[in-house]
């Protein structure tokens, strides 16, 4: 569990004081498995590493209870909808393994929308097969992270559905004007809405200078607080 390389493990966020941690299920492309078997295999980890007592996984609200003591807690989040294409992993089954947060798409398009890579048009938004990825996320307590989603995709969203989303990891576009950044009034809607936004310390997404400071993130978090208030940014 303890090891010197990667930025955290378990018992380094437990000493570090965190009751909390989401921990992304991500198949990177390109990658030895294919998107199922890779999204099961950490699936398998997970539960396993909850069944030795390390951690207990997120799967609802009197899961949070007691938190800092015990076991960390940890929601689990997939990170973009790559695996769940075609019936590759049945949307209920990843619900009862522990998924209780995903981001529709990564950086490239799938079934369910466009992403942010430099090769998919921005324009691009929530195809009938995402909507219906979102209603079930709804019906089943599933987060919404629009995170990797293209700004055609957040406009639909927006626009088709009322409830509370999340951006794990993004930063302000009208400070650095980077394509996984949100625009102002983006991040003014998912104020209204109660979601959070994850700060990223990647020198991109700070800023467009060729290196970036503390003082960079500083004015990222403020911008946040400014748009939304203090409990706004994570």
């Amino acid at each position: 569990l303890e090891g010197t390389q990667g930025h955290a493990d378990v018992p380094r966020l437990k000493k570090a004081g965190f009751g909390l941690s989401g921990w992304s299920l991500f198949w990177p492309p390109g990658g030895k498995l294919g998107p199922a078997e890779s999204i099961r295999g950490q699936l398998a980890l997970a539960h396993r590493l909850e069944q030795a007592g390390a951690i207990r996984i997120v799967r609802g609200k009197k899961d949070l209870e007691g938190m800092g003591n015990g076991p960390l807690k940890v929601l689990l989040h997939l990170e973009g909808c790559k695996p769940l294409e075609a019936g590759q992993i049945d949307w209920d089954w990843a619900f009862g393994e522990g998924v209780r947060s995903l981001s529709l798409t990564w950086n490239e398009r799938n079934e369910y929308a466009s992403g942010t890579g430099k090769d998919v048009s921005q324009a691009g938004g929530l195809t009938a097969r995402g909507r219906e990825l979102v209603m079930w996320c709804r019906q089943n307590g599933v987060m919404v992270d629009i995170a990797h989603l293209s700004d055609g995709g957040v406009d639909d969203l927006l626009e088709f559905d009322s409830g509370m989303l999340i951006a794990t990891h993004a930063n302000c576009r009208h400070l650095a004007p980077w394509v996984r950044n949100l625009r102002d009034e983006v991040i003014k809607e998912l104020h209204q809405r109660g979601g959070t936004i994850g700060v990223v310390l990647v020198p991109d997404f700070m800023t467009s200078k060729p290196s970036c400071h503390v003082d960079d993130m500083k004015k990222h978090l403020a911008r946040l607080v400014e748009l939304g208030g203090p409990d706004l940014p994570s």
